[in-house]
């Protein structure tokens, strides 16, 4: 790696085999059968009220998206000892995002609130598919049946899932449904941490990653005396990004890692029977 081993640098690497560990068991969790919800559970009760969808499915998928994030990132930086100066970012910031969308699925004590949070964040993801099909290009007719099937599907399940909206939320419109993932994220830190800086630094990394995740330049130039400059014989100075372990990649992980700790330590909690026989 580039990086000069400095003592904060050696902390960090040994932070990060910490929680390469971590991410080695949980992945674990999600090759074989999926975890068990007993019976008495609040996810059974949750699951049992609506047909239409199952919030155990929902958290479940996105606990195992964040997990497999988490250990690709530091399974790749172990395996190519090169510090990817926006890539592991990029990757990180999925694994913040999914474990903060099951956390913020489950944290709401009332069953009612933890139901209709599960019916935005599907009525929202049922509601960008349909955009992105209905914007696709269709050079074919064969091309145009199916997509023309797919957006039927998709105003069937919005049909679906409306009647749930009904109940839980009179008047909320879940072909109009949104959720604010900036929000998202903003809320599972102050559930997940009582030091205000630590809340605050969860959204800073959420947003750098977002902007390297979008190769924004801005990115870069926010870097600029982090970076290496370059001055070629031929004239002209260049500057070169390179991956910061201490500042950037690091914090990235450890952010991901608390959101999943906090989101698993959540399924957890409403998987199991609190009062087994």
């Amino acid at each position: 790696m580039d990086n000069i081993k400095t003592d904060e640098y050696k902390a960090w690497e040994a932070r990060l085999g910490r929680i390469s560990e971590a991410a080695t068991q949980w992945q674990q969790l999600f090759k074989g059968a999926p975890a068990t919800i007993d019976p008495g559970s609040d996810l059974t009760g949750d699951d049992a009220t609506f047909e239409a969808f199952s919030i155990s499915n929902l958290v479940g998928y996105s606990l195992a998206a964040a997990t497999e994030h988490l250990d690709f990132t530091l399974t790749a930086m172990r395996e190519t000892s090169t510090l990817y100066p926006t890539a592991y970012l990029t990757v990180l910031r999925t694994s913040l995002l999914a474990a903060s969308h099951a956390a913020w699925i489950l944290t709401p004590t009332e069953r009612s609130e933890r139901q209709l949070r599960a019916l935005q964040f599907l009525a929202d993801d049922v509601r960008t598919q349909l955009v992105m099909v209905r914007e696709a290009f269709a050079s074919t007719d064969a091309a145009r049946t199916a997509k023309g099937q797919m957006i039927e599907l998709l105003l069937k399940r919005q049909a679906q899932l409306q009647p749930i909206s009904d109940v839980l939320k009179p008047g909320l419109q879940v072909d109009k449904c949104r959720i604010n993932n900036t929000s998202i994220i903003e809320s599972v830190a102050q559930a997940a941490h009582d030091d205000g800086l630590v809340q605050g630094g969860v959204n800073h990394i959420w947003r750098s990653g977002s902007a390297a995740a979008l190769g924004s330049r801005g990115f870069a130039t926010m870097r600029l005396d982090q970076n290496t400059i370059i001055q070629p014989p031929t004239g002209g100075k260049y500057s070169l990004l390179r991956g910061d372990l201490v500042n950037d990649i690091g914090p990235a992980a450890a952010a991901a890692t608390l959101a999943l700790s906090f989101a698993l330590r959540m399924f957890d909690e409403r998987r199991l029977d609190p009062n087994p026989a």
